[in-house]
């Protein structure tokens, strides 16, 4: 990772199944602040990429007024029920959410993950 690591591919190496996007999602969960500081320039470099990938994104779609996007997601009971008591309000969350705008990848994921540990 040191070796090849480049800040531009911060997403990529995010959004592939490597030990960063693990050590990532673990301390912000945990809020483990000592694990968030050894990580702070990959965390500074993916917020900077994703806000230039949100700008690029706006740029280029400057008359959607709406965008639908699908998360595949293992939850209990309860927190579905946080999610439905909460529609049109918004939700904090300890991390960032990978989402598509293809329902059958966010399906595949969750039905991927049913069996999964929690991180």
């Amino acid at each position: 990772f040191e070796q090849t690591y480049k800040s531009s591919e911060a997403i990529r190496w995010y959004s592939k199944d490597a030990f960063i996007y693990r050590l990532v999602n673990i301390a912000l969960r945990i809020e483990d602040v000592e694990a968030l500081y050894s990580l702070t320039y990959y965390t500074a470099d993916l917020c900077l990429q994703l806000a230039l990938k949100h700008k690029e994104f706006i740029k280029s779609s400057s008359s959607l007024t709406s965008l639908t996007l699908y998360r595949g997601l293992k939850a209990s009971k309860n927190e579905i029920q946080t999610y439905k008591n909460n529609i049109g309000n918004l939700i904090s969350t300890n991390g960032f959410l990978s989402t598509s705008v293809l329902r059958k990848v966010a399906y595949d994921f969750a039905k991927n993950r049913r069996n999964a540990p929690r991180a």
